[in-house]
């Protein structure tokens, strides 16, 4: 097959086209001529003789047939290139050359002025059309050159019958004598050719192409024509002669230009086709002769339009070029797409551009297909690349069955299997080893063997030797624990008995220790009910005592109401003080038990402000001292710095500070002392609660901020207490971004050490002026209300 042939598989409609196209111009050329010539002839015959000669300023025949030629020949050129590029503002530009050549035209026939009256239409059509190529209208564009002839000829017309009609009204002496206003009308239109001009450079710069520049220049000049006629209104003493002979060859120049811009364009479109041709060339040869690959191109009815010379060679049987294509396409095409996947395969190609996959052939080969879409002049194309891979196919296959069968095995035994290569890497493991280990299979593949076996000398030197022995007891290292196994190592070797690996077969032995570890957790488990159960019971002991208390004292007042009236008002206050601490004392437990909930689903918040702290510990320890006069307990406060802002929530810090001075306050005896030291450093505030109490006991000191733990679980404890304060008190810490931690020996006297950042926040001057938060009394009396002995 020649180069001929493949050139025509991709040209062959795109050549029709062009010929057509060619075949159209040429007559609509030839038509255009004679048009020009005959209306020449007619105005030189029919109108002449009518028309009032300026002998004296008459212009010189041949320059303006000249002009004309090149207007003629501006016109085509642009034709040409639109012809070939199909780029529709070059038919619109070309229409702008075929009214300045028409007008030319009708001058020379009338042996007129170049500028009279009657070209600002034309000028102004000119400028519309211009404005049109440099913003590219989608409406109008299309419009035009949908219907090309209807256009051109509307345009010529226009063109013939617009300065005749013009000319008769413009002749009329009241529109002649006022010259200022053509000079300003002309002002005008030079001006818009201008703004079109630049609004075209951008489109040449947008584009990147050359002609545009050469266009812009053409009009550029048919606009400084303007300028001359100017000068011959306002200038008498310019010569009417010579102002024509300027006029004249500014428009020579700029058809001149027009004309070696369309030249440029097709000579530079020359050179790149030369080149394109070339690498076609070169791309031709690369497909043609490439012995790797069967490449066959096809149409949307499956016609098979090329083959290359390695399918021809390798599955036809023919010699001739069309019969192999014919056995190309019963062979191949027809094979593409006949199992179940077609409609996806079919989905695939048509939504992406490609399909990759395999193709059984009617003769039972196999083959791998990569299907392309190429689409020229609006017509789909299918290049197809097949290469054989039958044998490929069948042993793959065979080894996917095979390892299917063996996977299967190894999944479903219990024992360890690793295989390792000469280099200690892991190359496989079974499903036993990724469950006992807690791998997954991508993170331990290529894992050294050492990460599992951690320091097990013995059977690292087993993996290096050659000897290898019954088995061996050692540790496996998973990725959170480790497991006890017993194994057996074995070398794996090609079949040129050349080992490339190790398999290690691998028994666990933990089912002892997960059997321990179970009971461990049921130990657990059962020590947690119990916790519970007495967290319960507590709930249920602090509830019921004050809700007793305040029931007999209701029972109380209702007797003393019906029997002594007059007295009942003494008898309540004497009772009433009783009521409101015991309502305190389950409104507090139930506010803690809120918190506690809101902690456990991460619902408690700050709201964080600056505040002094110094002030609000302050304040809560001088408003706690009065509750401590009942057990005569002396609170000490001292700080050393007077003032300090840190970020805080004063509500969670005031809550904190009442719980603990409450603890202090119960666990102290009488005639005892609490000191409150606060100590600011540069990065942390540091306050202190210590008493002299019964202190903690060792063994609870670890888990005494866990929920519902207390000292004393006892229902007949002397104090009263849920179980749940000290574990709000380390959330509210925790929330601040701090900590708390407790010193006691365990025998006597406590203390609780909060730690809180020196931090601020970023607030600006005005809104750090902020009130310092005053403590409500109430609160202090509902924290503090399980202080006081139950009455």
């Amino acid at each position: 097959m020649d180069n001929s042939i493949f050139f025509h598989i991709f040209n062959d409609d795109k050549n029709k086209l062009e010929t057509k196209r060619i075949i159209k111009l040429s007559i609509f050329i030839v038509f255009s001529i004679f048009f020009i010539l005959t209306l020449d002839l007619s105005y030189k015959v029919l109108i002449r003789k009518n028309i009032e000669f300026i002998p004296n300023n008459s212009i010189p025949n041949f320059p303006l047939s000249l002009s004309l030629i090149l207007g003629t020949m501006a016109y085509i050129s642009s034709l040409i290139y639109y012809s070939s590029t199909k780029k529709d503002d070059f038919f619109i530009i070309s229409l702008i050359y075929m009214n300045l050549s028409v007008e030319l035209l009708i001058t020379k026939g009338h042996n007129l002025i170049i500028f009279d009256k009657f070209i600002f239409i034309h000028a102004i059509f000119r400028i519309i059309l211009l404005f049109y190529v440099a913003f590219n209208k989608k409406g109008i564009s299309p419009l035009i050159t949908k219907h090309k002839t209807i256009s051109s000829v509307a345009v010529f017309l226009f063109s013939v019958i617009t300065p005749m009609i013009n000319y008769k009204i413009f002749s009329n002496k009241l529109f002649t004598k006022d010259i200022y206003f053509y000079a300003t009308l002309m002002t005008i239109i030079i001006i818009l050719y201008i703004i079109a001009c630049i609004f075209l450079s951008k489109k040449s710069l947008d584009d990147c192409e050359l002609i545009y520049s050469f266009i812009i220049a053409s009009i550029l000049l048919i606009a400084l024509r303007g300028l001359y006629w100017i000068c011959e209104v306002l200038l008498p003493n310019i010569t009417l002669l010579k102002t024509n002979n300027v006029v004249l060859l500014l428009t020579i120049l700029s058809f001149l230009l027009a004309i070696s811009g369309v030249f440029n364009e097709i000579t530079t479109k020359n050179k790149k086709s030369s080149l394109l041709q070339n690498e076609l060339q070169v791309f031709y040869h690369l497909v043609e002769f490439n012995t790797s690959s069967s490449i066959i191109l096809y149409d949307n009815k499956k016609k098979v339009i090329y083959t290359n010379k390695t399918i021809r060679e390798r599955y036809c049987k023919s010699t001739e070029l069309k019969d192999q294509l014919k056995e190309v396409e019963k062979l191949f095409v027809d094979s593409i797409f006949i199992d179940d996947s077609e409609k996806n395969a079919t989905k695939s190609l048509f939504n992406k551009g490609n399909w990759e996959g395999k193709i059984i052939l009617k003769n039972d080969k196999i083959v791998s297909a990569y299907i392309q879409i190429l689409n020229v002049e609006n017509k789909n194309y299918f290049a197809v690349n097949l290469k054989d891979i039958t044998e490929e196919y069948t042993l793959t296959k065979n080894i996917k069955r095979n390892e299917q069968l063996l996977s299967c095995i190894n999944n479903n035994v219990q024992d360890l299997i690793i295989s390792v290569d000469n280099n200690g890497l892991i190359t496989y493991v079974n499903d036993s080893v990724l469950e006992t280990l807690n791998y997954t299979y991508e993170e331990i593949i290529g894992m050294p063997i050492i990460n599992l076996l951690g320091k097990n000398d013995e059977i690292l030197n087993q993996l290096k030797l050659e000897d290898e022995e019954d088995s061996i007891k050692c540790k496996l290292v998973g990725k959170h624990s480790f497991v006890y196994v017993e194994s057996i190592i074995r070398t794996l070797s090609d079949n040129n008995e050349i080992p490339y690996g190790k398999v290690i077969v691998a028994k666990n032995l933990t089912s002892k220790k997960r059997l321990e570890n179970l009971a461990i957790k049921f130990k657990e488990a059962k020590a947690y009910e119990q916790i519970r159960n007495e967290f319960f019971a507590n709930i249920s002991h602090e509830l019921r005592t004050p809700l007793n208390i305040i029931y007999s004292t209701i029972q109380l007042l209702n007797s003393k109401h019906e029997t002594n009236y007059v007295n009942f008002n003494d008898f309540y206050g004497k009772y009433k003080q009783g009521l409101k601490i015991n309502c305190y004392r389950m409104l507090r437990l139930i506010n803690n038990l809120i918190d506690v909930s809101k902690i456990e689903v991460g619902f408690l918040k700050a709201d964080f402000t600056n505040r002094d702290i110094v002030f609000l510990v302050e304040n809560i320890v001088s408003l706690v001292i009065p509750h401590s006069e009942n057990k005569d307990i002396n609170i000490i406060f001292d700080t050393n710095v007077e003032e300090n802002i840190i970020k805080c929530d004063p509500v969670k810090i005031e809550r904190l500070i009442l719980n603990l001075l409450s603890n202090a306050i119960k666990f102290t005896q009488n005639h005892g002392k609490i000191f409150v030291d606060l100590n600011i450093s540069k990065d942390w505030v540091k306050i202190s609660i210590k008493d002299n109490g019964i202190g903690i006991p060792k063994e609870m000191q670890a888990s005494i901020f866990d929920r519902f733990v207390q000292a004393d679980k006892s229902l007949k404890r002397r104090n009263e207490g849920s179980g749940i304060g000290l574990s709000i008190v380390k959330s509210i810490a925790e929330l601040h971004d701090g900590k708390i931690e407790l010193i006691s020996d365990g025998i006597k006297g406590s203390e609780f050490i909060v730690w809180l950042p020196n931090v601020k926040l970023n607030y600006t001057e005005e809104s750090n002026n902020l009130v310092d938060y005053i403590t409500d009394d109430k609160n202090i009396e509902l924290e503090l209300s399980d202080i006081y002995e139950v009455h």
